[in-house]
């Protein structure tokens, strides 16, 4: 499955196609991958930072000097394929330490990726050495387009080298290698040796390199169209929150910078006399491409130019820092705190930031500056310390007052023990704290929820969990092509209930949304457009899924269901084979009286949805109101009232099914219950059906209520006018 499928998918992990939710569940996901984005071919001005080339004659040859295979791995922290093969391949690699050295590229698609965007020219350089290479070999299906895909010893796995699992992985994906084809690569004989060793400027704001290449054969080595490659890479990036979107946080062997030309430097030798050693010293000055300065490690090796094959590698190990050089590595994590309850007594947060002291001398921690945001107000302080090796202490800002609705602190670190250099910024990286509180008062009604602009979640309705996957807004642009995805296809946005992927066996099975405080009218209604269908697969059908409404008076204490959609009577359209996309006539408006809830100020309304693994659910335009006067009565004589178009532009059709004839007034009202237009004054109801239409074409964009009153008591019905 391609990402170049996508639809909805990479709201979630871009990792498979809307049109194959079942079947992904039983096919390994490990052989998916995410297909690339195409961008120009990048031409590197980078010039190698190679400063000194020395030759020794007559070295002692080592007898048996080993070979390290070489993994090369195309990937990104928001690749869904990715997050599912890497696990099992970074177990593989690091089991084979001594003999199999790894780098990662970071690259560019199907989502943000912040270790790529720190050097970008030189991934997409690297990528189009081994993209243009494997399309002109393999061809466009089978050479390198997508992620994650690895190679070894410059070789685009697919049993060609060293065997493999090949059958249901395509070309180069990390679930085809195994043990057998490390020990393949690694047992390949090779008379050139490889060392490399880096150190650090006493300023630190360079690492220094030495890459030795020895000849330890009894002989000369003829050497032709090969080039030295050299590399600066984080040994191991540990992220608190997960940088990317496919919820990976560990990441080995990255790719930072070349410290060679990123297409090699043709410095080798035609010629290397047995015990011959040659090494180059590179200077490749620190800048912001690296994160955590204690895990720098080199990576060296030879490549043919013309085939990519790999002869040898070698890897240093982080190192240790110059002597007087004043560093630290103070860890921080965000402990702020809120009131309990979504309705507080008090409007207060406090942000809290807790630091541990990690210094590699063991020093401690004396002084911190520390800052701190809720909803983007900053503010900074500093704080005395007293913070040994391993220990760790908390620095509270005190209360700071908050609003209503959904808030969000952050903190970081600005400096410590006045000024010393932080050599591990990752674990500095910590998750914002957010809580919701709802409104100290309620509003004014009605309380409209269309979806469109701003997202309502969070800003008008508040789910139990801000980051669930299965409830967001679906907007045109989520979809290929993209259309109107509001109720009737007439306004942009809904909310999606997408049962589709949501497989409660794997999460959450129900989550819940609460609205914000409302003030009830003297006769209030809740309404809403929906659309729902089931899915069906070699004739089981998953329609199970379930949502239900409540309200609460006393702020969440206590809830009481008014209104249930399940079964066949939350359908709206038949059970499909493939994801719903409901068209016009797929979707239906529902008013509910809610009479208990009568000139009651501070309610609360909650939606909780519940998942059986069905297809998908849009809802839209919610509206919380006023009705029909209070006092008025049901028509019971009618068996049935439908009004349609709706949304209507110029014209609304009314049918009424009636069980005896009866006089009525038919008038138009606005969602304040103040009457905009009266279209019939006299209007004779028979016994049976009766179809009726009216002229709404003055009326403006809005939602209406279509009052039907006669001696017996009143029917409201709901519609929209969209032009």
């Amino acid at each position: 499955m391609n990402c170049k499928y996508f639809t909805l998918l990479f709201l979630i992990f871009g990792a498979f196609s809307l049109s194959a939710q079942r079947s992904i569940n039983t096919i390994t996901k490990e052989t998916s991958k995410c297909l690339v984005t195409p961008i120009e071919k990048s031409t590197s001005n980078e010039k190698s930072h190679l400063m000194k080339i020395e030759t020794k004659k007559n070295q002692p040859i080592v007898r048996g000097a080993s070979k390290l295979a070489l993994v090369e791995e195309f990937t990104n922290a928001s690749c869904g394929p990715c997050a599912a093969q890497n696990p099992a391949f970074n177990t593989l690699i690091d089991g084979n330490e001594g003999s199999v050295v790894a780098v990662k590229y970071q690259v560019w698609f199907p989502g943000y990726d912040p270790m790529y965007e720190t050097n970008k020219t030189e991934v997409q350089a690297r990528w189009s050495i081994y993209e243009d290479y494997t399309i002109g070999l393999y061809g466009e299906d089978n050479g390198l387009g997508g992620v994650p895909t690895a190679f070894l010893d410059g070789y685009m796995g697919n049993g060609t080298y060293g065997g493999g699992n090949w059958n249901q992985a395509y070309y180069g994906a990390p679930v085809g290698y195994n043990q057998a084809s490390f020990n393949y690569a690694a047992n390949q004989s090779t008379p050139l040796n490889i060392k490399v060793n880096h150190s650090y400027s006493t300023g630190l704001d360079s690492v220094l390199i030495t890459v030795v290449v020895t000849n330890n054969s009894d002989s000369v080595y003829e050497l032709s169209g090969y080039n030295l490659h050299t590399s600066i890479l984080e040994s191991r990036l540990n992220w608190p929150v997960a940088p990317g979107t496919n919820g990976e946080k560990e990441f080995s062997h990255i790719f930072r910078k070349s410290a060679s030309d990123i297409y090699g430097d043709n410095v080798l030798p035609a010629s290397f006399d047995a015990g011959e050693s040659f090494t180059y010293t590179y200077g490749v000055p620190v800048n912001n491409y690296v994160f955590a300065l204690n895990q720098i490690e080199v990576l060296a090796f030879i490549q043919n130019t013309t085939n990519l094959s790999v002869m040898n590698a070698a890897l240093s190990s982080p190192t240790t820092f110059p002597d007087g050089v004043i560093v630290g590595d103070p860890a921080l994590s965000n402990n702020s705190r809120s009131q309990s309850g979504i309705c507080p007594d008090n409007y207060t947060a406090e942000p809290i930031a807790r630091v541990t002291n990690l210094n590699p001398d063991q020093s401690a921690i004396t002084e911190v500056t520390l800052a701190y945001s809720i909803n983007g107000q900053e503010a900074q302080k500093s704080f005395a310390a007293d913070i040994a090796y391993g220990k760790t202490q908390e620095f509270n800002f005190g209360e700071v007052n908050v609003s209503g609705g959904t808030n969000s602190i952050d903190v970081w670190l600005v400096s410590f023990n006045n000024g010393a250099l932080d050599v591990n910024l990752i674990n500095n990286l910590t998750e914002s704290y957010s809580f919701t509180y709802l409104s100290e008062h309620g509003t004014v009604p009605p309380k409209v929820y269309d979806m469109e602009g701003d997202d309502v979640l969070g800003t008008g309705l508040f789910m139990d969990d801000p980051n669930f996957d299965y409830i967001f807004t679906m907007t045109p642009e989520l979809t290929n092509p993209p259309a109107n995805r509001g109720a009737y296809g007439k306004s942009k946005n809904s909310l999606l209930f997408y049962f589709f992927q949501w497989n409660p066996a794997s999460t959450s099975a129900s989550m819940s949304f609460v609205s914000d405080k409302i003030n009830m009218p003297s006769n209030p209604i809740y309404s809403y457009d929906w659309a729902y269908a089931g899915y069906i697969e070699s004739g089981v059908k998953y329609d199970g899924d379930k949502v239900e409404m409540f309200y609460s008076t006393d702020c969440g204490a206590t809830y009481k269901k008014f209104n249930t959609l399940s079964g066949n009577a939350m359908k709206t359209g038949g059970d499909k084979t493939a994801f719903f996309f409901p068209t016009a006539s797929e979707w239906r408006s529902d008013t509910i009286s809610i009479p208990d809830l009568a000139n009651t100020d501070d309610v609360i309304f909650k939606t909780t949805v519940t998942s059986n693994w069905g297809n998908a659910g849009y809802l839209d335009n919610i509206f919380i109101g006023q009705g029909a006067t209070s006092s008025s009565k049901n028509i019971n004589s009618f068996e049935n009232v439908s009004i349609f178009p709706n949304p209507a532009a110029d014209q609304l059709n009314v049918r009424i099914n009636a069980k005896v004839p009866s006089t009525a007034t038919v008038s138009i009202l606005d969602y304040t219950g103040k009457t905009v237009q009266t279209l019939n004054n006299n209007l004779a109801v028979f016994n049976g059906s009766n179809n009726l239409s009216f002229d709404v074409s003055t009326l403006s964009n809005g939602m209406y209520l279509l009052k039907i009153e006669n001696k017996e008591g009143v029917n409201i019905q709901r519609f929209t006018v969209v032009k």
